[in-house]
């Protein structure tokens, strides 16, 4: 079977619970017909990112990061062609920038939901901000389309269905499984703070322990890349599974796990720092 042109069974149950109906190919190819996006990584007036102002911005960004996209899986490399990524990602962060559902959609989770932002830099410690964020439809868009770790976001569909589709796919988790996610890393935020409250719940000597480690520093990379930087990619699929069908809260469960997995390290260990 020709996975470049067929979906695999995985996809067609991802796609399920998804409920992708159908594709638009003319909208696809119309998105691409200005070449690669530049991008840049704003965050709004009166906000602060754990990247400061603003991130690096370049013309390159998406070709950089498509390039090393589960760059050591070998099945992953012959699969997915470096050009499908860049493609993918292009598109979708033309979508999510241009689309009025969208920036509807974003508008009102700027104006209604705190930003989480550092406010102790030297232990990088989240806490919310309700300061209100008065900003209009037209600035929004700006605030929004590819961050860097949606190109492994896209590589999971990518490998498990044609291109048209997998952008499809992650058009739709982004926009409704997670609409905090896309450019201002909100939902990425409440997952750190998700995380030590689970720990508490369902492990009270651990949660004392952690009690003045920043958590963050260390979890968020995993909630925000939905598990996919730890490898092999076949036990991610696996993880993706259960995020498809059950959530993308999910992540936090996950990356709770991790934690607690150790926990007989770190509450032995007298000076903890997680790796």
């Amino acid at each position: 079977m020709n996975l470049e042109t067929t979906t695999s069974l995985r996809g067609c149950v991802w796609q399920i619970l998804l409920r992708m109906r159908s594709v638009d190919v003319d909208e696809y190819m119309e998105l691409l017909k200005d070449g690669i996006p530049e991008v840049k990584n704003e965050v709004p007036p009166g906000s602060v990112s754990m990247f400061g102002t603003q991130a690096a911005k370049s013309a390159d960004i998406i070709v950089v990061d498509a390039n090393r996209t589960f760059a050591t899986e070998s099945l992953f490399v012959q699969r997915v062609p470096f050009e499908k990524i860049v493609r993918v990602l292009s598109a979708f962060h033309r979508k999510i920038r241009t689309s009025s559902p969208s920036k509807a959609l974003q508008l009102n989770v700027l104006r209604n939901l705190p930003f989480w932002r550092f406010v102790c830099h030297d232990t990088a410690i989240l806490t919310p901000s309700f300061n209100t964020l008065y900003i209009d439809e037209e600035q929004v868009g700006r605030y929004m389309g590819y961050i860097q770790g949606m190109n492994a976001i896209a590589g999971c569909f990518l490998f498990n269905m044609p291109e048209v589709e997998a952008w499809t796919a992650m058009c739709i988790m982004m926009e409704k499984m997670c609409p905090r996610y896309s450019g201002l890393y909100g939902g990425s935020y409440d997952g750190d703070i998700l995380v030590r409250r689970i720990i508490e719940s369902v492990d009270a000597p651990l949660a004392v322990k952690l009690a003045l480690v920043p958590l963050s520093v260390f979890t968020h990379q995993v909630i925000h890349g939905f598990c996919t930087v730890y490898p092999p990619l076949s036990e991610i699929l696996k993880l993706w599974d259960l995020i498809l069908a059950f959530g993308a809260h999910m992540s936090t469960i996950f990356a709770a796990c991790m934690i607690i997995i150790r926990r007989d390290e770190l509450l032995s260990s007298s000076y903890v720092y997680i790796d």
